[in-house]
């Protein structure tokens, strides 16, 4: 480095130089003023990096909320903080004058820091000297404690080059709960699937020069009840363990609006923290796993033939067991659950019949049976605002083989997403006019004023009000005699129909020997539905029919929702929470409240106490029950603690 001297030296040696020529003399001033400009720029430099810690400011973008339809908060902001080291400033703190001083401030400062971000004392040694870029990062989303403690040991010990950097992160107060269609945060602050995805632009929109500095991503708010979601994924979890299935899927909605209220896929995840959990955990089943749908199909085929008049309602049919074709010479065979014998065209639907299905599909053309169940919306997607929506399979006659229809007919050789069917029982409940499934209710902007809303949507007309009515009889028939009794309920009329499918072994490409989907689809009540339930389980392990499987589950779905229709019934159960916050008004604890005792409780009432906005909370494990927390309970409360919870599986 250039010192003063070296440049003052050089000022005075131009008095001694006369013999130079003007130009020279002019050449040396220039080039002494530059040296002087440079060493003093220089030294500036040094002072600022060794002075100058860059200032805590607030990302300039506050991510929007999502509440549910009743405004309780289901993903929020909270501020977490990144520490790293500013390695010019660590490395060039002061002229050392031997190697061994230099190397001795590099050790305290790896010495004071490594316990509190919890690296090894030298590895984080080895990575200061050896770091290549200016910026080592030590930790993200560090929470105040650590931030406080790092602070503490730069004013005890005057350490240099430590940033602490705040950043928003993701709050999920409600755990695990309708995780798959929330989605998650990832490390560069993006949604990463669900609606934190989808709405990602909207969430956190870009930010543009501005005078604020705090720029409100707008929020969303859900159609989706909090309460009922907690006892419908209660119900599916109880019943997952139950039949020692792989996966499964809940849906209720309100069938005159379209406005999904409980919305399950199993398993789920904590979106906090997503990374210690599969593709498969995290997947959003509703609307990306398309598969057979088996004889809940009846009820959009047996519409479909209704409405084309190819059936009589009041006509019977013989079931001889089984449907069976012979075209060109080959004969084909289709077998049925059981030779029904003779039945009325309910009985087909209450039975489950294959074979009548399947005759009863001769009746119709190619291109009217298949333009009658694409009017269903199937084969194509529902567009519900979410990624990766699957539009199902739905070929074009030209690709069907002589099996095909009589095979769809009976809800196989087709493709469908569970969002699909939800969408296409909306016929049933608006007099045949297919109703768009709605997931988000309303987007707020950052005043929580609403700046977009997502009313009804009409899709078209499926059927008519005169099929409605047949099918709906028939369903109500289906449970009080049929195949879905199960489904009863004293003082309640349900309609509904139950499936069992094969699923394809990915290894084979032919149908799997051992897995099938057990599925039901309910209408309450059964005369002017107001409610349509749909319940898949995948690769159950007791028994595979959806009779037996999907249906007991979707009668203690529909008791949870005896209440909302105001109708009695001994059966009544809901699970409410009405400790959850109301965003509008925080309840921010005092600083001389003590920390409850978590211990024992389960980990979702647990998190429900995290509502306050300056209580900070992390979790430990995967179980549902708290077993440790720390700091322990009747600890003094203070602003932005941290409060660290060791979850188990079982009850403490």
């Amino acid at each position: 480095m250039i010192h003063r001297k070296n440049a003052t030296s050089q000022l005075k040696s131009l008095k001694h130089t006369s013999h130079l020529t003007t130009r020279q003399r002019i050449v040396l001033i220039l080039t002494a003023v530059a040296l002087s400009i440079i060493i003093l720029f220089s030294m500036w430099i040094m002072r600022k990096g060794k002075a100058r810690i860059p200032t805590n400011t607030l990302p300039i973008v506050e991510r929007g909320a999502i509440y549910d339809r009743r405004g309780h908060i289901l993903a929020t902001q909270v501020v977490e903080y990144t520490i790293s080291l500013w390695l010019p400033t660590v490395r060039n703190e002061q002229p050392y004058e031997t190697n061994e001083e230099y190397l001795q401030s590099i050790r305290a400062l790896s010495t004071h820091l490594a316990p509190i971000i919890l690296w090894p004392q030298t590895e984080l040694y080895d990575r200061i000297l050896a770091h290549p870029s200016n910026t080592l990062t030590l930790l993200r989303r560090a929470d105040v404690q650590i931030k406080e403690r790092v602070e503490e040991v730069m004013l005890e010990h005057r350490l240099n080059g430590i940033r602490i950097t705040p950043e928003f992160s993701r709050s999920y107060p409600q755990g695990d709960l309708a995780a798959p269609l929330l989605g998650y945060l990832n490390l560069d602050a993006k949604g990463g699937g669900g609606l934190e995805f989808a709405f990602d632009k909207f969430l956190s929109p870009i930010a543009v020069i501005d005078d604020q500095e705090i720029i409100r991503g707008y929020s969303l708010e859900l159609t989706l009840d909090i309460n009922l979601q907690a006892s419908i994924e209660s119900i599916m979890r109880q019943g997952l363990r139950e039949e020692e299935a792989q996966s499964a899927v809940a849906l209720i909605m309100d069938g005159k609006s379209g406005e999904i209220l409980s919305y399950v896929s199993l398993p789920s995840f904590n979106p906090t923290f997503y990374h210690r959990y599969s593709e498969y955990e995290r997947m959003n089943r509703p609307v990306v796993e398309a598969y057979e749908p088996g004889s809940v199909f009846k009820v959009f085929t047996m519409a479909a033939m209704l409405e084309a008049n190819v059936i009589d309602p009041g006509e019977t049919f013989c079931c001889p067991g089984h449907y069976e074709q012979t075209i060109n010479g080959e004969t084909f065979r289709i077998k049925c659950v059981a030779e029904h014998g003779e039945q009325t065209v309910a009985d087909v639907m209450a039975n489950s019949c294959n074979a009548g299905m399947a005759y009863f599909s001769e009746r119709m053309s190619r291109d009217d049976f298949h333009d009658a169940i694409e009017a269903f919306g199937f084969g194509k997607r529902t567009n519900v605002p979410l990624s990766a929506e699957s539009t199902g399979l739905l070929a074009d006659t030209p690709k069907w083989s002589a099996r095909t229809k009589p095979t769809i007919a009976m809800g196989q050789e087709i493709g469908v997403s569970s969002m699909q069917i939800m969408q296409a029982a909306t016929a049933f409940t608006n007099q045949g006019t297919i109703i768009k499934p709605q997931i988000v209710k309303h987007v707020l902007d950052g005043d929580g004023h609403i700046f977009r809303s997502y009313p009804r949507e009409e899709i078209g007309q499926a059927i008519s009000p005169y099929t409605v009515q047949a099918v709906l009889a028939q369903l109500h028939h289906s449970v009080e005699k049929g195949i879905a009794r199960r489904l009863q309920m004293p003082d309640l009329s349900v309609g509904g129909k139950t499936g069992t499918s094969q699923t394809i072994d990915p290894v084979t490409g032919a149908y799997s020997t051992d897995k099938y989907i057990a599925s039901t689809l309910a209408f309450v009540p059964a005369n002017d539905p107001q409610y349509i339930v749909y319940v898949v389980m995948h690769s159950p392990g007791k028994s595979i029919w959806g009779s037996n499987v999907a249906a007991p589950l979707a009668r203690n779905i529909i008791e949870v929702l005896v209440p909302h229709l105001g109708l009695p019934s001994r059966y009544a159960h809901f699970l409410h929470l009405d400790h959850l916050p109301d965003p509008s008004t925080p309840d921010y604890p005092a600083l001389n409240a003590s920390l409850p005792q978590f211990e024992g409780k389960s980990l979702r009432q647990a998190l429900h106490f995290f509502r306050k906005d300056d209580l900070f909370f992390r979790v430990d494990g995967t179980g549902f029950w708290v077993a440790e927390q720390f700091p322990p309970a009747d600890s003094l409360l203070r602003p932005e603690m941290t409060i660290r919870l060791k979850s188990g599986d079982n009850e403490a």
